[in-house]
């Protein structure tokens, strides 16, 4: 069964584990970390078109393929109660509780709640009610039409987001003019890219940046918001179009790949600032393990502008920032 990412498990235990008897004590989890919700759902997408779709022969090269947009579309056509129920007919009670449980907690992460137990699940989708307790019913239509509803109300937010695909790599992102409710998918949608293999996020940078009313009032209401304060206060006044992430990823045997890109698509080896990075030592021997690094373009060169810390997804201050550009001798434009 999926255990969860270690921002989930953090989380998860620091908020039960007075819920049951401890060997241990006290908890050594100090404290709650801000949550990845764009890794959390394109798992969980991932994770039913798997179940769902693994039967069906159209569905394999969708499935091998790494661009979520298609996982999407095919999650989006899964039916549980209909002609089409060919869909879990191969599954058992556990996995259809599974897949319910991971809609319900992908829903809360996009609405800012979390969710750690049956009953906070089932009190928001009372639908789902049979699945989770394991009822006599947990197969019949009422209860499988539940579970369709709740997919579709999670498949509703992601309606605008968009994708760009580099071989395992995939990069998640949605437009600033969007229209419409706006969620916390869309507001971590600014770029990050994720390891579709390993289901881990390689790349985190800033967040969606949009200046209208709807968003100023959503960020209010974040659950992590002093962080989103930062992210204001720190880089109101950069552009979009200059924003620059390098990271590393496996490369072929024990070698290791640095990658560029932008809010909106990778970077190709053609292009400058591509050469720039690969050609410089300087970027070779940066602390990849420990943070996600965001640089800027300005008068043609690339300066650090921004570091969030891997373990917390928190983004650190100006000072820190300084003295690690200090340190590895890099160009710093903050």
């Amino acid at each position: 069964a999926f255990k969860g990412h270690s921002d989930e498990c953090n989380n998860d235990l620091f908020q039960t584990f007075t819920l049951h008897q401890q060997k241990y004590t006290p908890c050594p989890v100090g404290r709650k970390i801000r949550r990845n919700v764009v890794l959390k759902v394109t798992c969980t997408v991932r994770k039913i078109a798997a179940q769902c779709c693994s039967k069906i022969k159209q569905a394999l090269a969708v499935l091998r393929d790494s661009d979520f947009a298609e996982k999407c579309r095919l999650v989006s056509n899964i039916e549980f109660w209909s002609e089409k129920a060919k869909y879990i007919e191969h599954l058992s009670d556990d996995d259809i509780k599974r897949i319910a449980t991971q809609i319900a907690l992908s829903i809360g992460l996009i609405q800012g709640k979390e969710i750690f137990t049956k009953k906070n699940i089932v009190e928001l989708f009372a639908e789902v009610k049979e699945i989770i307790y394991r009822g006599d019913k947990k197969r019949e239509q009422e209860s499988l039409e539940g579970l369709l509803s709740v997919k579709n109300k999670m498949m509703s937010y992601l309606n605008r987001i968009k994708n760009v695909s580099s071989g395992e790599l995939c990069l998640i992102y949605t437009d600033d003019e969007s229209s419409g409710e706006v969620n916390h998918f869309e507001e971590q949608s600014g770029g990050m890219v994720i390891d579709v293999r390993s289901e881990r996020c390689v790349m985190y940078g800033l967040d969606r940046m949009g200046n209208d009313e709807k968003w100023k009032e959503w960020r209010e209401d974040w659950p992590w918001k002093e962080d989103k304060k930062r992210q204001n206060e720190m880089y109101k006044d950069l552009q979009r179009e200059n924003v620059f992430y390098v990271f590393q990823v496996e490369g072929t045997g024990d070698k290791v790949e640095l990658v560029v890109s932008k809010m909106n698509r990778f970077v190709e080896k053609s292009e400058e600032e591509w050469n720039k990075v690969n050609e410089g030592e300087v970027y070779k021997g940066l602390d990849y393990e420990r943070y996600f690094h965001i640089f800027e373009k300005k008068e043609g060169s690339l300066g650090l502008v921004g570091l969030r810390l891997r373990l917390t997804l928190e983004l650190v201050d100006r000072e820190e920032v300084r003295s690690y550009c200090t340190h590895n001798k890099l160009t710093c434009f903050i």
